[in-house]
């Protein structure tokens, strides 16, 4: 398990703020600050999947953990962020607890998920695909953004979902 999958499972307070500037040299001096994460904002930024992948290579530049706020509940654009190298997805309006197990299974491989593995940053372009797929099920947080009345009359089952 990673330290930052481990801060966030024991609650441990954390500042990370969110990048929306389209450039990784606003993500380093971000990461210059002495952040815990940050969270690059694909759902309202207008941000191309190249652009995500090199924020998250600049962060990873100073050590600084890297999530991504994706779009919407698309496996898609959630394998895409995670293939990128973040260490994690922020997943928004999330309403039910169906669709929070839908966002992990998305990001965890076989047999705990339906996660496509591709050659891509994350895996080492192919060189690191045995270890990473060893390590990445563990690795990888995933949360959710409650934002409606009904994600608020549910919110014990979306917080049960593992």
């Amino acid at each position: 398990m990673s330290e930052f999958r481990q801060k966030c499972i024991s609650r441990t307070n954390l500042v990370g703020p969110f990048a929306a500037i389209p450039h990784p040299v606003a993500v380093e001096v971000m990461a210059s600050s002495g952040l815990d994460f940050l969270c690059i904002d694909w759902e309202h930024a207008q941000i191309s999947r190249e652009t995500i992948e090199a924020m998250v290579r600049a962060a990873d530049v100073h050590r600084v953990p890297a999530m991504v706020r994706v779009p919407g509940h698309a496996p898609e654009a959630i394998q895409a962020a995670l293939d990128s190298g973040a260490q994690g997805v922020l997943v928004p309006r999330v309403s039910t607890a169906e669709q929070a197990a839908m966002a992990v299974k998305a990001s965890r491989y076989p047999p705990l998920g339906e996660r496509g593995v591709g050659p891509g940053r994350a895996a080492g372009y192919g060189y690191r695909i045995p270890e990473y797929l060893a390590a990445a099920n563990e690795r990888i947080v995933v949360a959710v953004q409650v934002e409606t009345a009904e994600g608020l009359a549910n919110i014990e089952a979306i917080a049960a979902v593992d």
